[in-house]
This record gives structure tokens, C-alpha cells and sequence, in this order.
């Protein structure tokens, strides 16, 4: 595996193992000092965690190379989406880890893909 096929596999077993926990345990928003949610959005909000990151593990193992590229770019819109909420007023502070855990794992996988030469506008 490419070292940014290995970034994005690890990645993806954060997100699965993060959606796991908010599937099983909906309450740990709160420890997370996130909003509260009834626990039914929370394990939406899991179950969607959980498919994306075992996505990323099947483009990882795969070295779906445009789906790699990608996923760095959704990776940072996603931290962007966190910092515009936190200044917005709609989420606390406490949410910028989560953006943070993204955009630090996109750019891994960027920095993995430049020096493999399988940069944003390669082909292969």
C-alpha cells in the first residue's frame, strides 16, 4: 500500500471506530461538550462516520487514487465547515478538534501523495 493509501486507511479506521462509538454510545456528546442530541441523530450522525471511514479503508486498500486525491479536499471542506460553524455561533470551540483531526489527516495524505509525484492534477 502507497504511503497516502495507508494515511487514508487509517484515517478511515478513526472514522469507523468514531461512528461506532456514537452509534453505541449517543451520550458521549456531551463529554465531547458538543450540543446535545436526542440519541437517535447521534447515531445517524454515527452510522454516517462509520460509512465514510470504511469507504476510506475500501479506496485505501484499493489505491483508488482519484478517490485518495479527493478525499483531501472533503477532508479540509470539512474542518472549513467546523471553523465557519464554531464562528457562526452554531457549534462551541470544543468542535475544532474534530475539524482539526481532519484537516491534520488530509494533510498527510497530501503530503503522502507529493512525495509519491500522485499530486492534485496527476493522472495516475
Amino acid at each position: 500500500m502507497t504511503k497516502a493509501a495507508q494515511s487514508l486507511f487509517f484515517f478511515g479506521i478513526y472514522g469507523v471506530a468514531a461512528g461506532a462509538l456514537f452509534i453505541a454510545l449517543p451520550g458521549i456528546m456531551s463529554l465531547l461538550q458538543l450540543p446535545p442530541l436526542a440519541s437517535g441523530w447521534a447515531r445517524v450522525v454515527g452510522l454516517l462516520a462509520l460509512i465514510i471511514g470504511t469507504y476510506d479503508i475500501v479506496g485505501a486498500r484499493a489505491e483508488c487514487m482519484p478517490y485518495i486525491r479527493a478525499s483531501v479536499l472533503m477532508r479540509l471542506g470539512f474542518a472549513v465547515g467546523i471553523t465557519l460553524l464554531v464562528i457562526l455561533g452554531e457549534m462551541p470551540v470544543s468542535a475544532i478538534p474534530l475539524g482539526a483531526v481532519d484537516a491534520a489527516g488530509a494533510l498527510w495524505t497530501a503530503l503522502a501523495l507529493k512525495s509519491q509525484g500522485q499530486g492534485k492534477y496527476s493522472k495516475t
